[in-house]
C-alpha cells in the first residue's frame, strides 16, 4: 500500500525528492508527487487486511512501478514528421470548471507518446470484450488548478475527479484478484490508480484509428450506466435478486449490447439538439 496526503499538492508540501530520484531515470514529466509517502505491505488479499508484513527489495521494485506508471507525460516530441493519431482527453473537473475544457476533447498523440508502449499505459477490458480496443493514460495536473483551491467553482469536488476515466477501467476478469502491490482491486472494481487523484486522460484506440469525442463519450457512458450496474449485481448489489453469474454478465457485454446504447446515444443527442455526424466506431 502507498499512503500520502490526499491535498499534498495544494497544502504547501514540498517535492519529495526521493520519489523524483526513483523517476528521474524516465525522462518524461511525471505526477508531482510531494510530502512524505510511505509505502507497507500488508498479508493476504481483498481489501480489508489487517496484519502487515515486512517489505524487502523485491517489493521495491514493485512500489518504483507504481511512482513510475502514476500519471505522466511524454516530453514534447522535437520532430516535425512525427505521425500523429487522434484520440479523446477525458478532461477532469478541474480541466473543465478552471481551464474551461470540454469534458471530451479532440486530441491528436504522436506515435511517440509512451500511450503506445505496452509497458507504460492502461487497457480497458469492457472496452476489449466489444472490440473496441484502446489504451489510456493518465495527463499531468494543470498547475493553474492542482496548486490552489476552488470552493465556490469545484463546490467541495476535488478537481482531480474524473468518474468517467474511473468506469471506462473496471475489471471484467472473473479470476482477478486484490494485489496492492499492482493496485488491482479485483473483478468490478476499478484500479487504485484509475480512483484516487484521476485527473485528465487520454484514450486512443490500440488500432490506430480515429477515436472521436462522442465515440469516447458513448464508450463511458456504455461502461458507467450500463456495465457498471451488471458488475454491481453479481457482487450482490442489487439484494434481494440472486446475484447473477459472472458468465452471464460477460456474455452481456459485447458489441450488440455496445450497439444498442450506441443509437440509443445519438438519438438523445438529436433531441437535444447536440447531433453532430458521427461515423459508427466500427466502421472507422
Amino acid at each position: 500500500m502507498v499512503c500520502f496526503r490526499d491535498t499534498f499538492l495544494i497544502d504547501g508540501s514540498k517535492p519529495n525528492m526521493s520519489v523524483a530520484a526513483i523517476t528521474a531515470p524516465k525522462p518524461r514529466q511525471h505526477h508531482d508527487w510531494r510530502g512524505p509517502i510511505v509505502a507497507y505491505g500488508k498479508k493476504g488479499l481483498g481489501i480489508d487486511q489487517i496484519s502487515c508484513r515486512d517489505l524487502d527489495m523485491n517489493d521495491f521494485r514493485h512500489i518504483a512501478d507504481y511512482f513510475l506508471s502514476y500519471g505522466y507525460e511524454t516530453l514534447p516530441s522535437t520532430g516535425n514528421s512525427d505521425k500523429k493519431v487522434k484520440g479523446v482527453k477525458i478532461n477532469c473537473l478541474g480541466d473543465e470548471k478552471i481551464c474551461k475544457r470540454p469534458h471530451f476533447e479532440a486530441v491528436e498523440i504522436p506515435l511517440s507518446d509512451p500511450i503506445f508502449s505496452s509497458c507504460e499505459n492502461f487497457r480497458s477490458d469492457i472496452a476489449d470484450r466489444i472490440g473496441l480496443p484502446i489504451f489510456t493514460r493518465r495527463c499531468k495536473p494543470d498547475p493553474r488548478w492542482s496548486n490552489s483551491e476552488f470552493p465556490n467553482i469545484l463546490k467541495g469536488e476535488s478537481a482531480f475527479n474524473n468518474q468517467d476515466a474511473t468506469f471506462l477501467h473496471l475489471s471484467c476478469d472473473p479470476n482477478a484478484n486484490f494485489n496492492h502491490m499492482t493496485g488491482k482491486l479485483g473483478w468490478g472494481w476499478a484500479p487504485m490508480q484509475w480512483q484516487n487523484s484521476v485527473g485528465s486522460a487520454i484514450v486512443v484506440r490500440q488500432d490506430k484509428k480515429p477515436l472521436l469525442p462522442l465515440q469516447a463519450e458513448a464508450l463511458c457512458r456504455y461502461c458507467r450506466y450500463e456495465v457498471r450496474p451488471l458488475l454491481a449485481h453479481t457482487i450482490g448489489e442489487y439484494t434481494p435478486d440472486e446475484p447473477m453469474s459472472k458468465d452471464l454478465v460477460l456474455s452481456m457485454i459485447c458489441r450488440p449490447t455496445f450497439s444498442i446504447l450506441w443509437y440509443k446515444f445519438l438519438d438523445e443527442k438529436r433531441k437535444e439538439g447536440n447531433y453532430t455526424r458521427v461515423p459508427f466506431p466500427y466502421e472507422m
